[in-house]
């Protein structure tokens, strides 16, 4: 018979998953980065031209009310937030959602027509945050 071993890692991934607050979830939080493809709303809440706050945007969303996703209904993280076990979705960074305990579940950095780089959004001058800023001044 062979020995069984577990790695650290797996470990502590399912000891985290026991205590975090998206209980049964596969992993303890998603994190995402991205443009408009996954975007779930920051862009609400900056100086942006590029938004998605109005109709049709989200007319088949759980609610039937546009949230800022670049599309009428789920995106591609929001299925993955369901098929990975999660009982909501992650909120977008910028937004009152992303507080207190609903920020234990991850949080969504998209932000619709950013890049790593300032220069990727040169059509849009008035954009104030890029992704890189946020990965280097939210510590």
């Amino acid at each position: 018979m062979q020995k069984m071993r577990v790695s650290g890692f797996r470990v502590l991934l399912l000891v985290s998953c026991f205590f975090c607050k998206s209980k049964g979830a596969v992993v303890p939080a998603l994190i995402m980065f991205g443009d408009s493809i996954v975007d779930v709303g920051n862009n609400n809440n900056l100086l942006s031209i590029v938004k998605s706050n109005f109709l049709p945007y989200g007319r088949d969303f759980i609610d039937q009310r546009p949230t800022g996703r670049f599309c009428n209904g789920k995106l591609a993280v929001d299925f993955s937030a369901e098929y990975l076990g999660f009982s909501s979705y992650p909120p977008a960074f910028l937004s009152r959602e992303a507080s207190n305990e609903n920020i234990l579940i991850g949080a969504n950095f998209a932000s619709a027509s950013s890049g790593y780089y300032d220069a990727t959004s040169v059509p849009f001058e008035r954009r104030q945050h890029s992704q890189h800023h946020y990965t280097h001044t939210k510590k």
